[in-house]
């Protein structure tokens, strides 16, 4: 019992660990586009 506890904590840490990455993936995704955004925003009122 103690074992599939262990097993399962360490999954969990595991877990935790890839969401805090896909977090920040998608944070940096998110600030990405915004730049691109801007930027397209910037460059369509210059050229009108």
């Amino acid at each position: 019992m103690e074992a599939l506890l262990a097993t399962k904590t360490v999954e969990a840490n595991g877990l935790a660990h890839r969401v805090t990455e896909l977090e920040d993936e998608l944070t940096a995704a998110r600030t990405s586009l915004r730049q691109m955004i801007k930027n397209q925003s910037k460059g369509a009122t210059s050229s009108t």
